[in-house]
């Protein structure tokens, strides 16, 4: 559980008549991962690809072709029948034939309708303006201006007396003498001019364009006959495209995995790590295929790749643990606290019953909807477990739903009674140990956050002395020195609040048998076992790790007062809530139905808000957790994760 899987590395011997056949086997064992051979040298070379590589190779590319033309999407379709190796190159030159014949066709109508639409837009200002194209060209004394302006040309009087004006809408057509040309370019320049090209045609524009479009539609019309049985064709061959894509993959993978082995001339290779558990599986299958040597093979297991071993719950943490850095073979895995930690913490800050209960329905749904998608799911039951601990707190420490309380608070402004069991009519014996918004216990809040941090990393402290054992004892003393550290500075702190309900109840009840002397500084009492801890600790760790080392107490300290985010965001998220219900419940009571549905639109959309950044503040800020201050205090995450031959992900 805290250790990934035992590895043990194997070599596998055999003559290349034997390669395909093995080849087969481990790919549908799916528990070796193959080590590339990458020093070839007189004896060993590199393998060749099997011969029906390129035959795979050449389908592939058609078939992915041909689905990039239908643009056949991975979705889920209906399987057709099994797929049999010697008809699907038939299969796919024909469906090859086909889509290029009608893929050339949209092409062509696509590059005639381009140029169609590109010559309409270029007369249509000139049909608008009504004039032959003849009138446009040909002079020798006159300067002729087809544009768009977006000022009015109506002075054009002060520039010139001689001209000829046609207008429509923004686009002009001006006639001036040619002697007047700079004085009208300076002009129009002024009204923001858009010179437009005049084309060399002769005739009536609006009958060009009226052809154009007469053109235009046709093409259309062909385009979509085309587009509708390329439609018809994906829709009938779309699941003949995605299964055999994805049985030729598979195929190529096969055929290619030569090019990892090394070879001689009438032999190959294999070099790999398999699970220790699994070798009689793997020795047994391969002895089927007869004439191949399988063994054992010592090897520094730190090149070991790593494959977790956690319980069921645990195993949708595991993106987290890869997202920030797959652990060595050697150090322990975070992976089963991490999943302990983070729904309790990501609970505590969001701390509402009616919020729980909402988060685990869309966990579910997430879960439940997202099965090809292995990581959304892991973040759905990540959510429905983060959403029972949101429900724990909600019901038995804060006592509220949705910011409303089960029972009246001591002081409230909501209408109505301002509990649920007001609102119900009914009393609902669920009563708020810790309040929110309440002083005592905002500091009860960030007392238990204080709680949350030495346990945290004090199991990373722990971690950190379990990984360093057996490498460097003085940094497993350090570790340890560490570990006594954080005590004293988590007494001190409990007892410099020892006045309030967890204060107290530290103090009195779980450190009742340390002594509380403690030595008057600056007014400010300094407990003798806290003194001793750190002394002790510095004492420890100095050895390993050096006398500048002891500035990193003050770092300890922020790393402990950092998690106080989780009370700061508790009650945030909580203040936020309770502002929505004062300022709109109300409405719910007005007794106008127009306010009551507006109320009850506006109390659901309020309360989606907060949620959401809620959810997003709680699971960012517990993952910075796990990732500086826990992570940080023991691991070094420099492992490769194990990749089995045939493990993958298929399409359909």
């Amino acid at each position: 559980m805290l250790k990934s899987k035992e590895m043990e590395r194997i070599i596998v011997v055999g003559p290349k008549n034997r390669e395909e056949d093995t080849v087969e086997a481990i790919h549908s064992l799916e528990l070796i991962h193959i080590l590339d051979f990458k020093e070839p040298d007189e004896d060993f070379q590199l393998g060749q690809p099997l011969t029906k590589a390129s035959e795979i190779s050449r389908n592939l590319v058609k078939l992915r072709s041909i689905s990039n033309t239908l643009q056949v999407k991975e979705e889920k379709v209906e399987k057709e029948e099994e797929i049999v190796g010697k008809e699907i190159t038939g299969k796919i030159l024909t469906l090859e034939l086909n889509i290029n014949e009608e893929d050339r066709s949209k092409k062509d109508v696509e590059e005639l309708l381009t140029d169609t639409k590109n010559q309409l837009e270029t007369l249509k200002p000139f049909a608008s303006l009504g004039l032959p194209f003849e009138l446009y060209h040909g002079y020798r004394n006159l300067a002729v201006f087809v544009g768009v302006v977006s000022k009015n040309t109506n002075d054009i009087d002060k520039v010139t007396a001689e001209y000829e004006l046609v207008t429509h809408e923004s686009t002009i057509a001006l006639f001036v003498p040619i002697k007047q040309k700079e004085k009208v370019e300076s002009y129009l320049s002024e009204k923001n001019f858009t010179q437009l090209e005049i084309p060399e045609e002769t005739g009536e524009p609006k009958e060009k364009v009226k052809t154009l479009e007469m053109q235009q539609e046709k093409l259309e019309k062909k385009y979509s006959e085309i587009q509708e049985r390329l439609t018809k064709l994906r829709e009938k061959h779309a699941g003949f495209i995605l299964e055999t894509e994805d049985y030729l993959s598979v195929e190529i993978e096969k055929a290619e995995a030569p090019l990892r082995f090394a070879t001689t001339e009438h032999s190959f290779i294999i070099d790999g790590w398999i699970p220790k558990e699994n070798f009689d599986d793997v020795n047994n299958r391969l002895a089927e295929i007869g004439d191949l040597y399988v063994g054992c093979v010592e090897s520094d297991t730190k090149e070991a790749p790593v494959l977790l071993d956690n319980p069921k719950p645990s195993r949708p943490f595991e993106f987290l643990i890869h997202l920030f850095s797959t652990p060595s073979y050697k150090e322990l895995d975070p992976t089963f606290i991490v999943s302990m930690i983070f729904p309790v913490f990501f609970g505590f800050m969001i701390g509402d019953a009616g919020y729980g209960v909402v988060m685990i329905g869309l966990g579910y749904l997430l879960w439940k909807k997202m099965k090809t998608i292995p990581e959304l799911q892991d973040i759905g039951l990540i959510l429905v477990m983060g959403g029972i601990f949101a429900l724990i707190f909600g019901l038995f420490i804060f006592g509220e739903a949705f910011a409303i309380p089960f029972q009246t608070p001591i002081h409230t402004e909501l209408p109505g009674g301002g509990s649920w069991s007001a609102y119900l009519g009914i009393s609902i014996p669920i009563h708020t140990v810790i309040h929110k918004l309440e002083p005592l216990g905002v500091i009860d809040l960030l007392l238990l956050s204080l709680v949350g941090a030495l346990v945290h990393l004090g199991i990373g402290y722990m971690f950190g002395i379990a990984n360093e054992i057996k490498h460097n004892k003085k940094h497993a003393i350090a570790k340890l020195g560490w570990l006594i550290i954080l005590f004293g500075l988590f007494l001190q702190l409990m007892f410099m609040a020892q006045g309030t309900p967890v204060g107290g109840f530290f103090i009195n009840k779980v450190f009742f048998f340390l002594p509380m002397a403690g030595i008057a500084i600056s007014g400010m009492i300094i407990l003798y076992v806290s003194l001793a801890c750190i002394i002790v600790g510095i004492v420890m760790f100095i050895p390993a790790e050096g006398g500048m080392a002891v500035m990193e107490i003050i770092g300890l300290t922020a790393n402990i007062l950092s998690y106080t985010r989780l009370a700061g965001i508790a009650v945030a998220k909580g203040a936020v809530a309770t502002a929505f219900n004062v300022m709109l419940l109300p409405l719910l009571f007005s007794g106008n139905i127009g306010f009551i549905i507006m109320g009850a639109v506006f109390i659901f959309l309020a309360h989606a808000m907060v949620l959401i950044l809620g959810a997003l503040a709680s699971g960012i800020q517990t993952i910075r957790l796990n990732y500086v201050e826990f992570f940080l205090k023991f691991y070094k995450g420099t492992g490769s994760i194990f990749k089995p031959f045939g493990k993958r992900k298929v399409n359909t």
